[in-house]
């Protein structure tokens, strides 16, 4: 008996700043395509279960992913700005998570819960009011696997600048090189550091949330699947395996390859994808228009970069059962484009 996971951030293809300036990144249509060609990839895969990160709109394209590929569907909203009923702003905006799985697994909705965000913040199908970047997890639990109960954990993290080896180093050179001063120096390290901590405060309540369920439904079997917003050498990626949870994308393929995050591949998409409206606060952190645009290569090659940010991750019993791992989507059409600017990551597990 198998099992196959697949994990793929949709990539809703917009910019924005915040929830209330937005625009499209793509020409005319595009989108569009994608959409088609996403559904047939995701029929064609045959996943038993599919966790989708950005996911836009997401009430209605839940509802219609679910009809056309014959799975069954919870989701929530992050980002949504202002909404009522039909009427939005900003009006792209009504992105969500959403986790599908086949009839047979009965997948059952245990909740949504905010990871980080504005306090005062409220979303559903019908009524959104939240103004600014909301990070969340839908939790559901798969009755009828043949592990017994499964919990699924569907997230997306924050999306801020990782503060890698090579970026520090990159920093430590323009300060070297007098191209930045050192208050400038230490204004760029703290918003990385601003960054990475937001997301191990995210990452501290997802485990609330994961000890709680799963001790109130007495599984030891959890998948956590979604877009961790940053590689394997950070401390993020590391304190999910400290909680004894598997990288299944390690465990079958060690260090090789698996880059969810490829600019050398997907091209296209991600120059659409540079000219998102990134939220950085150079002109905070200097006057000075070189150490501006310098700061603004040294931030654009880092997100850039070859690397995963999107992962597949087991622990209990299930993830002794981890039989391969390999990328989705990796594949443009004949016209060149690919489904997303994430290529998305499918594990089989089989007794």
């Amino acid at each position: 008996m198998k099992l196959r996971v697949l994990t793929l951030n949709m990539w809703h293809g917009l910019d924005g700043n915040s929830s209330i300036h937005m625009g499209q990144l793509e020409p005319q249509g595009r989108r569009e395509k994608r959409l088609t060609n996403a559904i047939a990839d995701l029929r064609d895969c045959a996943a038993d279960v599919i966790c989708l990160q950005e996911v836009n709109p997401a009430p209605t394209l839940s509802k219609e992913l679910s009809e056309k590929l014959g799975l069954t569907q919870i989701h929530t909203i992050d980002n949504s700005g202002l909404r009522f009923g039909k009427w939005g702003l900003p009006p792209p905006l009504f992105c969500g998570i959403t986790t599908l799985a086949d009839t047979n697994l009965n997948l059952n909705f245990l909740g949504e819960f905010q990871l980080s965000g504005p306090a005062l913040s409220y979303a559903s199908d019908f009524f959104c009011f939240r103004l600014k970047e909301t990070r969340m997890v839908l939790f559901g639990m798969l009755e009828d696997s043949p592990w017994g109960r499964v919990l699924i954990g569907n997230y997306h993290l924050h999306h801020g600048v990782e503060l890698t080896g090579a970026l520090k180093s990159k920093l430590n050179d323009l300060y070297r090189d007098k191209v930045v001063s050192e208050i400038e120096l230490k204004g760029a390290f703290d918003f990385c550091y601003a960054a990475r901590d937001r997301r191990l405060r995210e990452l501290d309540n997802l485990k609330k949330q994961i000890d709680r369920l799963r001790k109130e439904f007495r599984t030891d079997n959890i998948i956590l699947a979604g877009d961790l917003n940053c590689s394997d050498e950070s401390l993020e990626w590391k304190k999910v395996i400290s909680w004894g949870f598997v990288d299944c994308h390690s465990k079958v393929n060690g260090n090789d390859g698996g880059f969810t995050w490829d600019s050398r591949l997907n091209t296209e998409n991600h120059r659409y994808g540079q000219n998102f409206h990134f939220p950085w606060p150079i002109n905070q952190i200097t006057e000075n228009v070189e150490a501006r645009e310098q700061l603004r290569q040294a931030f654009l090659e880092n997100e850039f970069r070859l690397r995963r940010i999107d992962y597949l991750f087991a622990r209990g019993p299930i993830s002794q059962a981890i039989r391969s791992t390999k990328l989705f989507a990796e594949k443009p059409d004949t016209n060149g484009i690919y489904i997303s600017d994430h290529f998305g990551v499918m594990t089989d597990f089989q007794v």
